[in-house]
């Protein structure tokens, strides 16, 4: 579930690039979307640590 945000922040960062803006538009913009990805991106692979 995790590939839809990172998709979208790739390509919002891949336009930003084409005209010359934003470093953290993409981020801010995964946040509002997914506020939840850091933690599941942070614990992938990690079956020992719970999620909040």
């Amino acid at each position: 579930m995790t590939a839809i945000p990172v998709i979208i922040t790739k390509l919002l960062r891949f336009c930003g690039l084409l005209f010359g803006r934003g470093s953290s538009l993409p981020g801010k913009v995964t946040l509002k979307l997914f506020p939840h990805v850091l933690s599941r991106i942070a614990h992938h692979g990690r079956r020992n640590i719970r999620s909040a």
